[in-house]
């Protein structure tokens, strides 16, 4: 399976915050740099300006400038940094979607909107725009901006935020101010490992487990794993639900899906089902398939800590899109009205959806890289 989204988002940002000397693998990355992307929301005007130096310099052409791989990292960038942005101010992690899954959410709303123009598409909890809106599409604005016609004046990046801003950024000397992390959430962010979720210790790693710090949730994951199991290590569910607490609290999607687990059930402590719900939204909201089926599951219980049918639908919808057999029976079973069939856009975007899984997958790609080089 593809990278999610979210998760291409924390790789994104993470090696633009910690990789400054040796680059993080976009275009223009030097150029972009000296635009001072201090998470204030007058960055994202500055942003505007540097795409509009850049189409004037190179006149691109939407499908030759997506042809180069470090060209659709530069715009996966731009995108997940105005959601991140956007995110603090609105006190709301972004929850990142592929542009088929925002089309299944709200296919009136996107219909007519082209295919590139919504790649990466944002939703902030319940939150919607001034105007209505409960997608942030980010894309919209930077290729308006940056492919826009000679002499256009195109809505950018910082006109697709407009309607986002809460009132207290009225006042122009607030929006010049950089904004703080939400709380709880580890600024720069950890860039994640590659191994898959849930993928089991080898037989000599079980025997001598690394220690688990705090600046590595990777490793506190799978340690927790092997307390859990007992798998070459004495068996502690305690511990094992102590260290997905520390990891999940620095923002570990998977951390946090096995934490809702051990609350759910009960492993290592008392059952708590708020709680459990609460971590798997968080990990859902990362793109975690497995997360978004246990969140509506949770919220199918008549018992459970909040029964909400939409909450439900809108996740058994993410996870469908994500390929998820189980998500499409619940759906079925539960008479919700299946998938719109494909638009015309849809049959058409094919090489938009190669791009989308190029952007995501390309980021997880230069992370590995980068490790394997700093490993060496």
């Amino acid at each position: 399976m593809a990278t999610s989204p979210g998760l291409a988002a924390q790789r994104s940002l993470a090696l633009w915050e910690q990789a400054p000397a040796e680059g993080c693998g976009i275009a223009f990355e030097a150029p972009l740099r000296r635009c001072r992307l201090d998470h204030s929301p007058d960055s994202l005007v500055r942003i505007d300006a540097f795409l509009d130096a850049l189409r004037r310099a190179r006149h691109p052409q939407a499908a030759e400038f997506i042809a180069v791989p470090a060209q659709q990292q530069l715009l996966g960038f731009l995108c997940f940094y105005a959601g991140e942005v956007l995110g603090r101010a609105l006190d709301q992690p972004p929850l990142w979607l592929r542009g088929d899954q925002a089309l299944r959410l709200a296919p009136r709303a996107l219909a007519a909107v082209p295919p590139l123009e919504r790649a990466f598409c944002a939703r902030f909890g319940a939150q919607l725009s001034r105007d209505g809106t409960p997608l942030f599409l980010p894309m919209k604005g930077v290729c308006g901006r940056l492919f826009a016609a000679e002499g256009d004046d195109a809505p950018g990046l910082a006109d697709a935020a407009a309607p986002w801003w809460p009132e207290r950024l009225a006042d122009a000397a607030v929006r010049a101010a950089p904004l703080p992390p939400r709380a709880g959430q580890p600024w720069p962010p950890v860039l994640p490992d590659a191994q898959p979720a849930g993928t089991a210790p080898t037989a000599s790693a079980a025997a001598a487990p690394p220690p688990a710090g705090d600046a590595d949730p990777d490793a506190m994951h799978r340690q927790a794993l092997r307390l859990l199991s007992g798998a070459g290590v004495t068996k502690d569910p305690a511990q094992a639900r102590a260290l997905w607490q520390r990891a999940a609290a620095q923002g570990h999607a998977h951390s946090q899906h096995a934490l809702g687990l051990a609350l759910a059930h009960g492993h290592g402590g008392d059952v708590d089902l708020p709680g459990a719900l609460e971590q798997f939204r968080r990990a859902a909201e990362q793109g975690l398939l497995e997360a978004q089926l246990q969140a509506a599951q949770l919220h199918l219980r008549h018992d459970g800590p909040a029964p909400d049918l939409v909450e439900a639908e809108h996740w058994l919808r993410l996870a469908a899109a994500q390929g998820s057999d189980k998500a499409r029976e619940l759906i079925a079973a539960l008479g919700f009205d299946d998938a719109p069939p494909p638009t015309l856009g849809e049959r058409i975007d094919g090489w938009t959806g190669r791009l989308i899984d190029r952007v995501v997958d390309g980021i997880a790609d230069f992370g590995e890289a980068r490790r394997a080089r700093r490993r060496s």
